[in-house]
């Protein structure tokens, strides 16, 4: 039982891990499949496997990285604007995206005073 939770506990700190660090253009390409297929599992093992872990759904941990890093390379200017930042991040509903920056760090994208405040409130961390 024990190996157990220790190959769990690696598995989704290696998945949160390759998030944060993963190159750009490669962070739209990830969702619960894509991420299950290069693991060479079935996405439900994963996901429940990822749940049990982190008390978070992989695909709710995977959105809120997404957001963040989208939010923080508005932060460190590599990208030049909200859109941009979208389009790296992978959505293409402005609408939506507002949403999810409200949520997580309460201002909308374009009010976020980017010198104070780019880190989320959710506390995902890498």
């Amino acid at each position: 039982m024990g190996l157990e939770k220790i190959q769990i506990t690696a598995l989704s700190d290696m998945i949160v891990n390759h998030l944060w660090n993963c190159p750009p253009d490669e962070l739209s390409q990830y969702n619960c499949g894509s991420l299950a297929k290069a693991l060479r599992m079935h996405p439900v093992v994963l996901s429940r496997r990822f749940s049990r872990e982190r008390g978070k759904t992989l695909i709710a941990v995977l959105r809120e990285i997404k957001v963040a890093r989208a939010v923080k390379m508005l932060h460190e200017e590599t990208v030049g604007s909200v859109k941009e930042a979208m389009a790296v991040a992978g959505y293409r509903d402005r609408k939506y995206f507002n949403t999810l920056v409200r949520k997580m760090f309460g201002e909308n994208p374009a009010d976020l005073d980017l010198n104070e405040k780019w880190l989320p409130r959710s506390g995902v961390s890498g």
